[in-house]
């Protein structure tokens, strides 16, 4: 039995003598990035659903204490006393502010 992708190149190289001119911008172009695209946004999208499911399941059951990533960045002493005030602990916030750096942040929009 001939494979559909095999029947299809004999047929294609009887036709037109070749076809390595055809796919190579195709596959190696066009579709990894466009099934890269589509996956990444899949998978933005499952992250996103999760976690309105999880905080819906934590409401009302204990507090929740939301960090916003690049508010962390950006504002890391403002954060650290949320925090530490949010836990009604004492902590060093000044300690826990430096171990934000800006350099790891690579997300920017």
């Amino acid at each position: 039995m001939v494979s559909p992708v095999g029947g299809f190149r004999s047929r294609f190289t009887r036709q037109h003598g070749s076809y390595s001119g055809v796919f190579p911008c195709f596959f190696g172009g066009f579709l990894p990035r466009l099934l890269s695209s589509m996956a990444s946004a899949w998978v933005a999208a499952l992250f996103t659903k999760h976690l309105k499911e999880i905080r819906e399941r934590v409401a009302g059951r204990m507090p929740v204490f939301v960090v916003s990533y690049p508010k962390l960045v950006s504002e890391p002493m403002s954060v650290a006393e949320a925090v530490r005030e949010f836990l009604g602990i004492n902590l060093d916030a000044r300690a826990m502010a430096a171990q934000a750096d800006p350099g790891l942040y690579r997300n920017r929009k």
